[in-house]
């Protein structure tokens, strides 16, 4: 399946600590969340409507130059965090979110 991704946010100073990226609308109707990691070490994502910060062991890990697709409509007032993985002081480049379209299916 290739994916076209519409970016609409880029986090690029996350530190040793869980930085909030975004927070998902409270009344509108969005599909197909991207989140990549374009930073230079893997990073720890903590998504949902009571999400608080992300840490090693309440989140899900996006490899360094990977990305994750929550598909499917995502909840409104979904709170988005991200925190550098591996003891890292801090990430160099970017996180990046978007809304994804497919373009084809194989």
């Amino acid at each position: 399946m290739a994916l076209a991704v519409a970016y609409f946010t880029a986090n690029t100073t996350l530190f040793s600590v869980s930085t909030p990226l975004y927070t998902t609308s409270s009344t509108a109707y969005n599909r197909d969340l991207v989140i990549a990691n374009g930073s230079g070490a893997a990073v720890y994502i903590n998504a949902g409507s009571g999400a608080t910060g992300a840490t090693t062991t309440a989140s899900f890990i996006v490899p360094q130059n990977g990305y994750v697709l929550i598909g499917g409509p995502v909840p409104v007032s979904t709170k988005i965090y991200a925190i550098p993985a591996a003891g890292a002081t801090a990430a160099t480049g970017t996180v990046e979110l978007g809304w994804a379209s497919v373009v084809s299916v194989i």
